[in-house]
């Protein structure tokens, strides 16, 4: 009797935790996360400083979240871009535990395990064939 293939030799072990064909809820995941922080950091900022457009291209230029403001900034738009890029990592922070406790639900409600044959414990393996522990 053969050994049984390994993970590896069985072709079930993906490098990734997700199979290539279901990567896409990932990546427009990972996206919807960028817009929502994105979209924050430049509301707080405009709200902030009156008179600032949070869409104009030269804000988004010099301005990013999660990153210092550039030197010469005036104090009053660099508090807010500092309190704006606070904010927003507190909001990527709730987003990202949203989501893990969403996994977690669909983990405990949606996820089970197929029926088992011959009413098999789901805590050991079938006895092999043949004997006991001492194989005779």
């Amino acid at each position: 009797m053969q050994p049984a293939p390994s993970i590896f030799e069985s072709g079930a072990y993906h490098p990734s935790p997700v199979p290539p064909q279901k990567k896409w809820p990932w990546i427009a995941g990972g996206a919807a996360v960028f817009i929502v922080v994105s979209g924050a950091f430049y509301a707080t900022i405009a709200a902030a400083v009156p008179g600032t457009d949070p869409a104009s291209p030269e804000l988004r230029a010099q301005y990013e979240a999660f990153h210092p403001p550039p030197a010469g900034t005036p104090p009053e738009l660099a508090f807010a871009a500092k309190t704006a890029s606070t904010d927003a990592y507190h909001l990527a922070a709730i987003v990202g535990a949203s989501l893990m406790l969403a996994g977690a639900a669909v983990n405990a409600v949606g996820l089970r395990e197929p029926a088992r044959q011959r009413g098999e414990s789901a805590d050991r393996a079938p006895a092999p064939e043949g004997g006991g522990a001492a194989g005779g």
